[in-house]
This record gives structure tokens, C-alpha cells and sequence, in this order.
């Protein structure tokens, strides 16, 4: 008899609790929070029956992927992509642009000249220091910098900036405007990178869902959480249609 009951209110239980459907992993360096980004995310009507887990770091990406599942991800262009696992769905954009450029920001004129002199250079920690260091060689590849101090969080590069902890900084421009407004120091801009691919929503291989076309109706509110305000689809050429 008590195992019976035991049975009936386990049954209950599992019944009682949420029921996702795809499951979308979101590896992004948005000025928004991972906790909060969630939340955005859950509040599109797209999304909000779906499981979605939300990271600013590779590394922490990376761990989960090894247990997770990911129907669904949205990556940035530097991220290792196995093109025998996931294809690429969507492309994410800017103002018509699938590209942006990095700039480099000093608040000291006497950094202006960097090829002479390289600076130490803060960055936000998004894909562990060995691989930042390539990546900043490979988007700006005139310069050296002594080396790269890392930030955990993309509103302290700044703060980084001002308190002479750092000499220079790499910063998504939209990014700059957000978290400079408090400041009175005037950025002076050294050098823009190479163009950098915005990022991309995936699906996995073979894959079929609904999703897979609803998604070109996320809402702006969606996008803009996501550093972008547009999305096209990839062909199967590799471009991109509206």
C-alpha cells in the first residue's frame, strides 16, 4: 500500500514538472548577464517552451556540451564549429552587416603609437587566455601587446582602462557606448581589427524541427539581448537570404 502511494506521488511529481521541448545551448558576449539573457530569451514566445542554457565562457560551454545535447546553438565565428554535428541555420546581424570590427581604445595619448611601444591589453575572458591571444593576432595583426590581461566581466573592461591596469583595450564598439556612459575620460580610438563575423545560430545535424524556420521570427527585443537586430537565413550555398 505505501509503495503504491510512494508510486502515485512520484508519478505526480515528474508530472508536475516543466516539460521542454528543444534544447538551445547560447555561447555569447553580450552585455546582458547569462541569468538575465536567459530570462530575454524565455520571454519570446519561440523560445519560452524550450530548454535554454546561456554561457559567456568557452570553457564553460565546452563542459556542458560534453553532457548536453544541443538541439539548437547560437556561437560566435571563432568558436570551433564540427561541421559533422551541427550546420549553420541562421547568420545574426547588424545594421544590414554580418561583420564588425573589434577597435582598440587607449585614454592615454601617448598610447596612440603602439606599433612603437607595445601595450598590455585587456580583453574580455570569453575563450580562456591561449586562445584569446591567437585571436587577437589573427584581428589585428600589425601589433604586438606585452601581454593580455583578461576581464570577467565585459562592464569592468573599462574600469580596467581608466584605473591603469591596462594600457589599451579591444571592445565591440556597441559594447563601448553602453559602458561608457558613467565616464567622463574621453576613449581615443588607435585602430580598428579585422572584420569579425557576428555570430550564428546552428541546429544539429539531421535535425528536424519546426524551429528550424520559426526561428527567423524572433522578436527585436530577442535579437537586441543578443548584441544583433537582425537574422537572414544561410542557403545551402553558404550565403544568406532574408
Amino acid at each position: 500500500m505505501k509503495l503504491k502511494i510512494y508510486t502515485i506521488l512520484l508519478l505526480n511529481l515528474i508530472a508536475s514538472l516543466p516539460s521542454f521541448g528543444e534544447t538551445l545551448g547560447v555561447f555569447t558576449s553580450s552585455m546582458t548577464q547569462a541569468r538575465q539573457l536567459k530570462r530575454n530569451l524565455r520571454q519570446d514566445p519561440l523560445l519560452k517552451d524550450h530548454r535554454i542554457l546561456v554561457f559567456s565562457r568557452q570553457r564553460d560551454f565546452d563542459r556542458a556540451a560534453k553532457f548536453e545535447k544541443f538541439d539548437f546553438t547560437i556561437l560566435p565565428s571563432r568558436y570551433p564549429v564540427r561541421s559533422d554535428q551541427y550546420e549553420a541555420l541562421f547568420q545574426l546581424t547588424r545594421q544590414g552587416a554580418a561583420t564588425f570590427r573589434y577597435q582598440i581604445i587607449t585614454l592615454e595619448e601617448r598610447w596612440r603609437d603602439i606599433k612603437s611601444s607595445p601595450p598590455i591589453l585587456g580583453a574580455f575572458d570569453e575563450l580562456g587566455r591561449r586562445n584569446m591571444n591567437q585571436f587577437a593576432k589573427s584581428i589585428f595583426p600589425k601589433y604586438q601587446f606585452k601581454r593580455i590581461k583578461l576581464s570577467g566581466k565585459l562592464k569592468d573592461l573599462y574600469p580596467m582602462l581608466a584605473l591603469g591596469n591596462v594600457e589599451v583595450i579591444m571592445i565591440d564598439p556597441q559594447v563601448l557606448e553602453t559602458i561608457r556612459k558613467d565616464s567622463k575620460a574621453t576613449p581615443i580610438l588607435i585602430d580598428q581589427s579585422e572584420p569579425v563575423a557576428l555570430p550564428k545560430i546552428f541546429v544539429k545535424k539531421g535535425h528536424k524541427s519546426p524551429l528550424n524556420t520559426t526561428l527567423a521570427n524572433l522578436k527585436k527585443a530577442t535579437l537586441q539581448a543578443l548584441g544583433v537586430d537582425d537574422l537572414k537565413r544561410i542557403t545551402s550555398e553558404g550565403g544568406t537570404s532574408r
